[in-house]
């Protein structure tokens, strides 16, 4: 069953074979990966969009505009996140 799928039979109460779900993983990723504290299973992921695959979830939400894989070069502009 694809994502699309999933989520619409879950909107009509058909049944599905998992629970359809899209973490908002962006800021979260992004500063773990800078700090290096990222769980064990995401350490090889470059972005976002790897890190929800290898956690499959699903792929249908606005913030996949926000995937970059730009070495993380803005995130020292915002180090009072990482105090």
């Amino acid at each position: 069953m694809t994502g699309k799928e999933r989520l619409k039979r879950a909107c009509l109460g058909m049944e599905i074979d998992r629970i359809p779900w899209a973490p908002m993983l962006y800021q979260w990723f992004n500063i773990n990966k800078y700090r290096n504290k990222l769980p064990e299973k995401l350490n090889n992921c470059k972005t976002t969009l790897d890190a929800m695959r290898v956690m499959e979830a699903g792929l249908f939400a606005k913030h996949e505009a926000f995937i970059f894989s730009a070495g993380y070069s803005r995130l020292p502009q915002m180090s009072f996140l990482l105090k």
